[in-house]
């Protein structure tokens, strides 16, 4: 990026960039490097003034959508230290974040509302909920102090405040308590039209009562039987009318506001002899009566926990339509839960959904093939399957042989023995194993002198297989005694 007369300018090498800050577009381009694997491009501009923070920002994703790449790091370098500019770091705090989440999303939800106090070279942090525990354990604490200097090239500590749990009160009820608010919150949005509605039709249906009871001059029976309440795929919440576009739970991020996803409720039954169906649905009773109801939602892309405030007398109904329900809609808002220190969602409305038909893979090749190189559950860190699974699944498929070849072992083979005996005609089984072998031309021992193998050997592994050599070396020194062949 160099020319005869010096290095080229911002403005010279992104000819289609049109940028409104003068110290970006005469910012000298002093290094590019492009990190492939990482999808990564850094950037080292020398600079004579500030750039603003929000001129940096739109630079930033346009080199990302120009040039395709995830990651753009800028390194800012001032030239001119004569030039002095008014920093306000206080009223820049709101754009610092968004600099700062516009790589690492979930500061956004956690740094919301939050405000900043300069105590000498320590910056205080002021979080309006919990958060400090994440934020440390997530190199935050180093993040911010590098943004802060690369752009006003001040150098601070950081120290984080946390100011919504009173010491008197338990913490986590506190978090039931505030999630339970903001759950209300959600939900509200649309109860007054519900309510609206509901009041329309109940005068529509007493106009209707009237009107019959007038031709019919029947008084109506308090002592008469009330209708049983119809069920109804809404499990939880007030609408069960919802359109909205289905999110995968892969793409659900701090950021997604109001999504819906759909999938199946996680069951994990942990002993043959436990009663309970789904042990993946846990309850816990809160100090206002309601209770909350957390379960796990499984869509083939990923899993995510689910919040719901229920009130006292519909947990039972509820969390047994839960276990039942072969798939379900849930409708709330993703956010980080600082509680669980992990994405979730607070419903707004869960709905039953149907289960679709899987369409079971069939091999329908008129020549079958003979699989002769397949790993069981003996393979560790290779197979899962057990060997019976396996080759009930080739023989429905109408395959006649197949191998079994496991990592360096053959405990694989009584069970399939056991399953097809000595001659099947459906199914042959091919016994193998995949062998390690250790060429017999290299020689074990070299330069020998006739010395007692009966001795301590000192063993120096480097290790360079699978890392870095050049940034990373791991070295083991073991001592082993060898007596007596063993």
């Amino acid at each position: 990026m160099e020319e005869k007369n010096g290095l080229k300018t911002v403005k010279e090498a992104f000819k289609d960039y049109n940028s409104n800050s003068f110290a970006l577009a005469n910012a000298k381009i002093q290094t590019i490097n492009l990190h492939k694997k990482k999808s990564e491009l850094e950037l080292i501009l020398l600079v004579d003034d500030y750039i603003k923070i929000e001129d940096l920002l739109k630079f930033e994703r346009y080199v990302e959508e120009r040039f395709l790449v995830k990651i753009v790091n800028i390194k800012l370098i001032k030239v001119d230290q004569g030039k002095k500019h008014e920093i306000n770091i206080s009223s820049d705090w709101e754009k610092i974040i968004q600099y700062v989440a516009h790589k690492h999303p979930m500061a956004r939800a956690l740094l919301k509302n939050s405000t900043i106090e300069i105590k000498d070279k320590v910056l205080e942090i002021r979080l309006p909920s919990t958060g400090k525990a994440f934020l440390e354990a997530n190199n935050f604490s180093t993040i911010i102090p590098n943004v802060i200097e690369n752009l006003y090239g001040l150098k601070f500590k950081i120290n984080y405040v946390e100011n919504c749990v009173p010491k008197k009160t338990n913490r986590q009820e506190m978090i039931d308590d505030a999630l339970l608010k903001e759950v209300e919150a959600n939900i509200t949005y649309n109860n007054e039209a519900i309510k609206e509605t509901e009041k329309k039709e109940n005068v529509q249906k007493e106009k209707v009562v009237k009107l019959q009871q007038n031709s019919n001059n029947v008084q109506p029976s308090s002592t008469e039987p009330e209708m049983e309440e119809k069920e109804t795929p809404l499990i939880y919440g007030r609408n069960q009318k919802i359109n909205d576009p289905v999110t995968k739970i892969t793409d659900v991020g701090v950021d997604s506001g109001n999504v819906t996803i759909v999938g199946k409720i996680l069951n994990i039954k942990l002993d043959d002899k436990d009663d309970d169906i789904n042990l993946g649905i846990k309850t816990r009773e809160l100090k206002s009566g309601k209770f909350l109801v957390i379960f796990s939602v499984y869509d083939n892309t990923n899993t995510i926990n689910c919040k719901a405030f229920v009130q006292a007398d519909k947990v039972s109904k509820m969390t047994k339509r839960l276990k039942n329900a072969p798939k379900v809609k849930v409708i709330g808002t993703a956010q980080f839960d600082p509680y669980a220190k992990e994405l979730g969602i607070l419903c707004n409305a869960i709905i039953e959904e149907p289960e679709e038909k899987i369409q079971e893979r069939m091999d329908n090749a008129k020549v079958k093939r003979v699989e002769l190189h397949m790993h069981t559950q003996m393979s560790t860190m290779d197979g899962v399957t057990p060997v019976k699974d396996l080759i009930k699944r080739a023989m429905k498929w109408g395959m006649k042989s197949i191998a079994i070849t496991d990592h360096g072992s053959v405990q694989a083979f009584p069970d399939a023995h056991k399953m097809l005996g000595v001659n099947n005609p459906d199914m042959k089984v091919l016994y193998g194993v995949e062998a390690y072998l250790a060429p017999d031309k290299v020689p074990a021992v070299s330069n020998p002198k006739g010395q007692d193998l009966d001795t301590t050997y000192c063993v120096l592994d480097l290790e360079t297989t699978g890392l870095s050599f050049r940034t990373e070396k791991i070295t083991e020194i073991g001592i082993m005694k060898y007596k007596n062949g063993e």
